[in-house]
């Protein structure tokens, strides 16, 4: 029977999962929980259980540090991480450390038995391997075996180096799988050695130029310089050899990335069904790869471009509630973006965007409504002017007249209700 182990810092969702599961049902032991990052690594050094299911957020040591240290010490551990942060670097390091599924909180059942169902499929595939593998060390299995995928492979044959011992036969096996599956990646026939296979462990741990040029594009509707973007990004891609686990990598960083940016509008993303990871683990060639990269930024860039159509941008929203009550104070451009939680530079694009002039037109237009009230109430031109944000009186003055064509005194003694 499979152990399993649980770690979360939530009691109600320890509870809930060692009883609302059948365990038994799927041939696991549910053998311990821990509730805190420090007591998970002791009970899992304790009971070296084959399936963790860990929070990313806990005391003491988050999950993902978590799982670093425990797929360092036991890497066949399969582990389904949940959270309930949706966050673009969290769900990238949990691809990276090979997590079987990545799932956000609330976690329903439904979700969990799947989860374990893919975990159990790779522990029987695992040990169904390492018994092959043994039996092919000592026979000639193994070549009768590479035959077969050579066959089965419709022109691509992948080759592992050469090796003068026959305990290194299992090593050659390895490399000719992933010789085979480069192949593959780069829709070539014929032979691919394993020097072939590309092993570029220099990428940058930011953004590239590339990738930069995507992201902007997709914030500013512009599709057609979205798809010249994604062209340069898959020539650079194509250019680094990059083999394809680490090609994985970098297309679901960049579709993640496009999630974050569609998130920015402040609306419920929720209609984007598909799950990336899983999605992508479905294709097998760089082009596969990449047509699939094209259609799910086309859908994010359309279904942000159909949000803005349908309403203001949220950000947006927020900014000109906030300009209604502070008018009167010296509301700069920098505490406008910090107060919506953008950037100054993409803020003032997008709020001139949503509303056809600039953000400091609209605030000066809002002080000259504010302003042209209280002058017809009788307050001193003065009074008025540090009211409404200026505490220069001939500046106030000079932008007043510029906007209604004639000076604040003039317009209170022309429109003073008392009058």
């Amino acid at each position: 029977m499979l152990k399993a182990v649980v770690f979360d810092d939530e009691y109600i969702v320890l509870q809930g999962l060692r009883s609302m599961i059948n365990w038994r049902q799927y041939g696991i032991e549910l053998a311990g929980t821990a509730g805190d990052g420090v007591l998970a690594l002791r009970l899992f050094r304790e009971l070296r259980p084959d399936i963790v299911l860990t929070d990313i957020r806990m005391p003491g040591m988050d999950g993902l540090q978590l799982i670093e240290i425990l797929t360092a010490e036991a890497p066949e551990t399969m582990f389904i991480v949940f959270s309930g942060f949706n966050e673009f670097d969290c769900v990238r390091r949990a691809i990276g450390l090979g997590v079987v599924d990545y799932l956000e909180k609330p976690v329903t059942i439904p979700k969990i038995e799947e989860a374990m169902r893919k975990a159990i499929d790779r522990i029987v595939r695992q040990q169904a391997f390492s018994a092959m593998k043994a039996k092919w060390e000592s026979s000639d299995a193994l070549w009768e075996r590479l035959i077969q995928i050579s066959a089965d492979a419709a022109g691509v044959f992948g080759t592992g180096g050469t090796y003068a011992s026959l305990s290194e036969t299992s090593r050659s096996y390895k490399e000719g799988r992933r010789a085979l599956r480069y192949g593959r990646f780069l829709g070539e026939s014929g032979w691919t050695r394993i020097e072939d296979v590309g092993e570029n462990d220099t990428l940058p741990d930011g953004l590239t130029k590339h990738e930069e040029a995507v992201i902007y594009c997709l914030r500013t509707g512009d599709r057609e310089g979205l798809f010249r973007a994604l062209g340069s990004f898959e020539s650079w891609m194509e250019s680094q050899r990059l083999n394809p686990e680490k090609a994985e990598r970098e297309i679901l960083k960049l579709v993640y990335l496009g999630l974050e940016v569609a998130k920015e509008t402040g609306r419920d993303i929720g209609e984007f069904r598909w799950i990336p990871h899983q999605e992508l683990s479905t294709m097998h060639t760089r082009e596969a790869m990449f047509g699939w990269l094209r259609s799910r930024l086309a859908d994010i860039g359309a279904w942000m471009a159909k949000t803005r159509r349908s309403t203001k941008h949220a950000a947006v929203e927020k900014a000109l509630a906030y300009l209604k009550e502070r008018y009167g104070e010296d509301v700069s451009l920098q505490q406008l973006a910090g107060h919506v939680g953008l950037n100054s530079a993409y803020f003032s694009l997008l709020f001139k965007e949503e509303m056809g002039i600039s953000y400091i037109k609209h605030l000066t237009s809002i002080r000259m409504e504010h302003a042209k009230s209280m002058l017809r109430s009788g307050m001193r031109v003065n009074e008025v002017s540090e009211k409404v944000g200026y505490l220069n009186y001939r500046h106030f003055t000079e932008i007043f007249k510029k906007l209604v064509g004639m000076t604040p005194g003039h317009y209170r003694d022309t429109h003073h209700t008392g009058q």
